[in-house]
């Protein structure tokens, strides 16, 4: 063992792990030293290699023959507890864990840092199979504790863990307030010791606070919030202090730097900087590459579950360059943003239950840009299916009924109508809840509503101003100068500028298109014709840029629907198309055998048989 860790530094890993292996399994040694090669043979495994049933297999020998040593192990059996609890977490065996981690979480009592380690792993377990409310039971019994013993860290990682949770659940504003304003009370009474968790503490802090904001539409505040992360994120790249140390961390310094890049890229998303958030998009994506580089190399010990960080990164990224070059008129570069979600999903199959609905609805938004109506409506029918987060849910619904209203399809926006009513919506994002108001007054200028159209508009107006939206302003200024004819020239001026700020170039051309009906109404022949010649050209190279785009081989997509035969019963699932590569897929379906048929879409119909556990 001396002589592994001696020549760790300088050997491949492969070496040193055949070594201990030989020591291991070869040698005739006590039962204390069995329980330890057992244990640090596992811990390598689970750290630098993929062989996670080897590695599972070795920590539970070390935790079944360190239960036989008794008293003297105890420690070293509770850092085997947690070792096999993230392994289980992993592999999605839930059960499993919730009866060990009981059995174990009194004797880790005597051992503050393990306990609060089996705490975080316990309450993970709960959040990840659906049992928020014990999960937050479990976080605040951890922050009582830590109270009682005067552990100011401690407990500032549990409040935040415990808000992440409530902002995860849909928690209200205050809730989330409370437990910033909780954390930063604690930050203050940091000792010398604890300088080192002071950044990460409040970057967490901040992590959660802008999220939560952001996923509410609470645009002004998350400007804010945004910019204390940034300047924290400033001072723990410069001020990286070293602790000798077993402690906690929420995210590595590159972690947090690749979340600041993403989090900036939404809020411009919002703010309708679009050229700023392509800016940011890259620089996050370069961070993400980067660090899956660092991850990659054998001897190097990544964060646990740094693959499926990195990867929700990157797509998270992708998600939002896919809506910001339609809005900026470039649909042949959003066919590669949804050609590189696809490689993700190829990549990392794991990935596709949490993005799934995102790809369809983003496929849906690209078909409404696209002028196909029939593809968009079944694109944001199939995400609606697969959709388990309300604020999506939402979003699917409202973009359903816009395609309905356009398309003169009455019965069916008919069937949408209560499930879009601004009342009834069953969220408090601000951006939603505008949306709805806009919606609603469309449908009050299409059926001659005029008072319903009015005050639809003024109710989105006064949301998007609170908030400052400015795509939802113009959009909202522009309905109501349509409203009046367009020969309010007040209301079209104020429709025209904040077109402008919207930065979206189809809003500008319809705020164009109502200039140019005022100025041919009211005799302005010349400054009509000029008008229309500067339409007529940016018509044209729109319609240029949806030909080049119709014309790509991965605009094909569009037409795409996930279905799964098997026996004689159909299934949606979350299978994808390639955009101009090989189909591939992804499903889990139930099946009596051990094996489930799955239909694979590839120009021919080639049906293969693989087993159920994939």
């Amino acid at each position: 063992m001396c002589l592994c860790e001696f020549i760790r530094p300088t050997w491949t890993l492969l070496g040193f792990i055949k070594i201990i292996l030989v020591a291991a399994l070869k040698t005739r040694l006590s039962r204390q030293l069995v329980a330890h090669c057992h244990y640090e043979l596992g811990k390598l495994l689970k750290f630098y290699t993929k062989t996670t049933e080897l590695a599972k297999f070795h920590l539970e020998n070390a935790y079944n023959c360190m239960k036989d040593l008794g008293a003297p192990f105890e420690e070293s059996r509770m850092k085997v507890v947690c070792l096999l609890a993230e392994l289980y977490i992993d592999m999605g065996l839930y059960d499993s864990i919730k009866a060990f981690l009981r059995i174990e979480v009194e004797v880790s009592r005597k051992y503050p840092f393990l306990h609060y380690k089996i705490l975080f792993l316990f309450a993970e377990v709960y959040a990840r199979s659906g049992e928020s409310e014990r999960a937050r039971s479990i976080l605040e019994a951890g922050i009582a504790m830590c109270h009682q013993k005067g552990n100011h860290v401690m407990e500032a990682y549990f409040r935040c863990s415990r808000g992440l949770l409530m902002s995860m659940q849909g928690g209200n504003l205050q809730e989330v307030i409370q437990t910033v304003m909780e954390v930063e009370r604690l930050v203050q009474q940091f000792s010398e010791e604890d300088q080192y968790a002071i950044n990460n503490v409040k970057s967490f802090t901040y992590s959660v606070q802008l999220c939560h904001f952001i996923a509410n539409g609470m645009i002004k505040n998350a400007k804010k919030t945004l910019r204390k992360l940034q300047e924290t994120i400033q001072k723990t790249t410069e001020n990286q202090y070293v602790h000798d140390k077993p402690h906690f961390r929420w995210l590595g310094t590159e972690a947090l730097t690749a979340l600041t890049y993403i989090l900036t890229v939404i809020s411009s998303m919002q703010l309708a900087q679009f050229e700023r958030a392509v800016r940011y998009s890259k620089l996050a994506v370069k961070q993400v590459e980067d660090m899956r580089i660092v991850h990659m190399r054998v001897a190097t010990l990544g964060g646990r579950r740094s693959e499926e960080i990195l990867s929700n990164f990157e797509m998270i990224v992708y998600e939002n360059m896919v809506q910001t070059t339609l809005i900026l008129g470039k649909p042949t570069e959003t066919l590669v943003y949804l050609g590189k979600m696809l490689e993700m999903f190829r990549a990392n199959k794991d990935i596709v239950p949490n993005f799934a609905p995102q790809f369809h609805t983003l496929l849906g938004l690209y078909s409404v840009y696209m002028k196909l109506p029939q593809n968009a409506s079944m694109q944001f029918c199939t995400a609606l299916k697969m959709n388990q987060d309300r604020e999506l849910f939402v979003f699917n619904n409202l973009s359903l009924a816009l395609v309905y209203l356009m398309e003169g399809r009455d019965e069916e926006f008919n069937e949408l109508f209560e499930r879009i009513t601004p009342s009834s919506l069953g969220t408090e994002a601000t951006t939603l809840r505008s949306a709805a108001h806009f919606v609603q007054a469309l449908y009050g200028y299409l059926h001659s509503r005029q008072q319903d159209c009015k005050t639809n508009i003024t109710d989105c107006l006064t949301i998007a101003r609170d908030e400052d939206l400015p795509r939802i302003q113009a959009l909202a200024t522009l309905l109501l100068s349509q409203l009046f004819e367009s020969r309010d020239r007040e209301c079209l001026k104020n429709a025209h500028d904040w077109t402008q700020k919207s930065n979206d170039h189809i809003l500008v051309m319809w705020a164009n298109y109502q200039i140019f009906a005022m100025q041919s109404g009211t005799g302005q022949l010349d400054l009509a014709e000029q008008t229309k010649r500067n339409l007529d050209h940016a018509q044209a190279q729109i319609d240029e840029q949806r030909k080049l785009a119709a014309a790509h081989p991965s605009h094909a997509v569009v037409n795409y629907l996930p279905v799964v035969r098997m026996g004689v019963r159909e299934h949606r699932s979350t299978l994808f198309c390639g955009l101009g590569y090989e189909y591939e897929l992804e499903l889990v379906v139930e099946d009596l055998q051990n094996t489930c048929t799955i239909w694979i879409e590839s120009g021919i119909e080639n049906v293969t048989t693989v087993p159920k556990t994939i």
